[in-house]
């Protein structure tokens, strides 16, 4: 607080540590328009490459690597809210380079593309990473957006549900009363369940087989 004080003799130690982000002259942040996703799904990423200093900075390129999975929509790609053609595509579908030429002194370019979860995406966190590069040698910070990808029912888990009956195997309608209950149902695995009282049991969350 701008006071003298004693520090005992010893081993040093820090006493403060910086953790407010180096702003350098090209900055990029990222984020997408949902937290979660699942197969099928479509997603939009927003992209602003922001030049921090007064002078123009030439020849600016982005580079964005997206999760496994996720592709890139043709026609989808927006800058500053006019529609732009698309960028070039590495061959594995996964890495987006764009081309933005030059960027006045303390403006931003707005990035807006649409992408789709396919089949390949992985269940969990989906980090895809982009940074800027300008003539010179000028380089971004790298900028990130997480999104969660879950799996919809049925994909990989079922149900195995079903009814026990007493003495109705001809084409008599099922009535309420002809339901066995107490019977114990067994898996190969050893795991069971035990009919209620109408005969009906189920089995949560098995792997197809």
């Amino acid at each position: 607080r701008g006071e003298p004080f004693i520090l005992n003799p010893g081993p040093a130690f820090y006493i403060d540590f910086p953790i407010d982000p180096a702003i350098t002259s090209l900055w990029v942040t990222k984020t997408a328009n949902k937290d979660m996703v699942s197969i099928g799904d479509f997603l939009q990423y927003s992209v602003d490459v922001q030049n921090t200093t007064a002078g123009v900075m030439s020849a600016i390129t982005l580079t964005d690597r997206l999760p496994l999975g996720f592709r890139y929509q043709t026609g989808s790609l927006k800058i500053d809210g006019i529609s732009s053609p698309d960028p070039t595509i590495s061959s594995d579908g996964r890495t987006l380079a764009l081309s933005l030429g030059n960027l006045a002194g303390n403006t931003t370019a707005a990035i807006r593309y649409v992408v789709e979860v396919a089949a390949g995406a992985r269940v969990g966190s989906a980090t895809n990473k982009a940074f800027a590069q300008a003539a010179g040698g000028v380089k971004s910070n790298i900028a990130s957006a997480t999104v969660q990808v879950k799996e919809e029912l049925f994909r990989s888990k079922c149900f195995i549900m079903g009814r026990v009956i007493a003495d109705n195997c001809d084409d008599t309608p099922t009535e309420k009363d002809d339901g066995v209950e107490g019977v114990r149902i067994y898996l190969e695995d050893g795991t069971y369940v035990v009919t209620d009282e109408r005969g009906m049991f189920h089995f949560e969350g098995e792997i197809g087989r």
